[in-house]
C-alpha cells in the first residue's frame, strides 16, 4: 500500500494525516540484544504547519507500542 496524505476534520480544525506502512520504509540501523533487537527505519514524511497526525501501520504484533520514538531530522 503507497504512503498517501489526506486531511481529517475535527471540530473548527483541520489536521494534516500521514499515513506509512512501516515494512516499505528503509532500515537504518538494527542492534540485537540477548533479550530483544533495537530497529531503527527512516519513516519520510513532509508536515504541513500546524498540527499532523502521524500513522504508522503494518507493525509486527510483537513491537511494543510504548518503544516507538519519533525524531525530527
Amino acid at each position: 500500500m503507497p504512503d498517501f496524505e489526506k486531511l481529517a476534520f475535527s471540530g473548527r480544525k483541520t489536521v494534516q494525516v500521514v499515513e506509512s506502512a512501516v515494512r516499505e520504509c528503509a532500515i537504518e540501523l538494527v542492534v540485537v540484544y540477548s533479550d530483544r533487537a533495537e530497529v531503527k527505519r527512516a519513516v519520510p514524511v513532509s508536515l504541513a504547519a500546524g498540527e499532523n497526525e502521524v500513522i504508522v501501520y503494518d507493525l509486527a504484533e510483537c513491537v511494543d507500542k510504548n518503544s516507538i520514538r519519533l525524531l525530527r531530522v
